[in-house]
């Protein structure tokens, strides 16, 4: 096999990096490659390197701290053919190939493959995901919302609660739960006050002030790390849910991507599945 190597790019968000990580990913599957991800370097300017690598926890790279390589099944084939020549992602309003990820089930299925076959969490951030899974999601009907203001602080759709309580009054009596996912504090407290008879969320993340964006916040701090750790946990929690209420956010596509079973609500478009 052929090697691929990963140059990283300036990126911003977690997820904006996963995305552009796996279409590295889909270059090695059309290729026949193995994947190589070089060692951070001080003088990239790479968002994912700058905001969540800690050289002191002993790992290469932001990517080889919070997954592991050395378990890629390279024998894992995906069984349908697939021809798209890209499946990096666009961040912008109602980006096509974004939107295409929320409503195309082909592609959904084929980054989905990709996600088991190349992000291999890391023992320790995998144990958190099932201990609270184990807690509180277990044996119930769960609907996750994820809440984003943050960097869309100037978009009415994003900034008006109403928006998203119209959603959840609609189904809530429908479901046992409902996990809030937000980067900043005033959200938490906003709709779990409101839903605190069936709202919960996990109660150990970094987060910031409505006006602020919690990835550049940090960049100081000692603990970048737990940034990554952070929107893992709250990602992948959100894909176990039964169903969604989704805005146009890499997180929440890559949230219903985990999980091809998952409906949503795709507030932007009116979109449900």
């Amino acid at each position: 096999m052929n090697e691929l190597i990963y140059i990283p790019r300036n990126s911003g968000g977690y997820f904006s990096e996963m995305f552009h990580l796996l279409n590295f990913f889909h270059r090695c599957e059309m290729s026949n490659s193995i994947p190589i991800i070089g060692d951070y370097v001080d003088n990239i300017n790479s968002g994912y390197e700058r905001f969540y690598f800690e050289r002191e926890r002993g790992y290469k790279n932001s990517f080889d701290q919070y997954f592991d390589i050395n378990k890629i099944d390279y024998n894992m084939k995906y069984d349908k053919n697939f021809n798209y020549p890209s499946i990096e992602n666009i961040i912008v309003r109602n980006g096509i190939l974004l939107l295409d990820i929320v409503v195309n089930m082909e592609l959904r299925n084929y980054v989905n493959f990709l996600t088991k076959k190349y992000l291999i969490l890391r023992t320790e951030i995998q144990k958190r995901i099932d201990d609270i899974y184990f807690e509180k999601f277990n044996g119930k009907k769960i609907l996750g919302v994820h809440i984003r203001k943050t960097d869309r602080s100037r978009d009415l759709r994003y900034t008006n609660d109403d928006v998203y309580f119209n959603d959840i009054d609609s189904i809530i009596n429908d479901y046992d739960g409902l996990f809030l996912v937000s980067d900043n504090y005033q959200s938490i407290n906003i709709f779990n006050q409101k839903y605190k008879d069936k709202s919960f969320y996990v109660d150990d993340i970094k987060r910031c002030e409505f006006s602020d964006i919690v990835h550049t916040m940090f960049i100081d701090d000692d603990d970048r790390y737990k940034q990554g750790w952070d929107v893992l946990i709250e990602t992948y929690l959100l894909s176990k849910c039964h169903k969604n209420i989704i805005t146009t956010s890499n997180i929440s596509t890559f949230a219903i991507c985990l999980n091809t079973n998952l409906k949503y609500h795709y507030l932007d478009c009116g979109i449900d599945n």
